[in-house]
């Protein structure tokens, strides 16, 4: 999710999990509670929470490129 940078906390990078945690927070917030055991399957959910949005982002670029080829096409037919 966007923040903008004037509403955005300062936040820290988590040693242990490697996300990010709101500064003003003593402990991480995803892990300082977890298990190792809990800690491996956090680190599982937020791998394939990553690939699932490059995979996005791969999907949107083809569609603006066709689109992109698409008005230039319909540009040159125009012309």
């Amino acid at each position: 999710m966007y923040v903008p940078p004037f509403l955005a906390k300062k936040t820290k990078r988590c040693e242990r999990c490697d996300l990010n945690f709101p500064a003003s927070e003593a402990a991480c917030t995803h892990c300082g509670e977890l298990t190792d055991e809990e800690l491996v399957q956090l680190h599982t959910r937020e791998s394939a929470r990553r690939e699932s949005y490059e995979r996005l982002g791969v999907i949107m670029l083809v569609i603006a490129l066709v689109v992109a080829v698409w008005l230039g096409i319909g540009w040159l037919i125009n012309s």
